[in-house]
């Protein structure tokens, strides 16, 4: 979609009230990427994902994200040979793969009720092994 169009759909506007639920800067640069979808399929499924989460939110079940780091840089790092990560950079990536797993497996439960989310939970990876290690630590 061209640059004019979106701003004549005030698309900007649309991103910023989407932020303010964001629980990452992470999930804030997924918002800011977004764009409307070209296909008719794809937009009827992204709005029926839209209403199961709002069905969620509505019935009052809570869900288990909250905010939580940016760990790009952390994992940026952590590749470069010699490099040490402090505790804290530590415990926020500790925080967020555990909060992966936790979400993948509250949206396995959920998919019994509400089967797209099948498809969300299969999506988020668990790394089992390095929570395990850091949580060792």
């Amino acid at each position: 979609m061209r640059e004019k169009d979106l701003k004549k759909l005030e698309l900007d506007k649309i991103l910023q009230r989407v932020k303010l639920y964001a629980s990452s800067p992470a999930t804030e640069d997924y918002a800011d990427r977004q764009r409307p979808h070209r296909s008719e399929i794809k937009v009827r499924e992204e709005v029926r994902d839209t209403e199961t989460f709002l069905k969620l939110l509505q019935s009052g079940v809570n869900f288990p994200i909250g905010s939580f780091a940016d760990i790009k840089p952390h994992l940026k790092r952590s590749k470069i040979e010699g490099a040490i990560l402090s505790v804290k950079e530590l415990f926020e990536i500790l925080k967020v793969i555990t909060t992966l797993r936790v979400v993948k497996d509250y949206l396995k439960r959920l998919s019994k009720e509400y089967p797209n989310l099948q498809k969300f939970a299969k999506e988020i990876g668990t790394f089992k092994e390095v929570e395990s290690e850091l949580r060792h630590a």
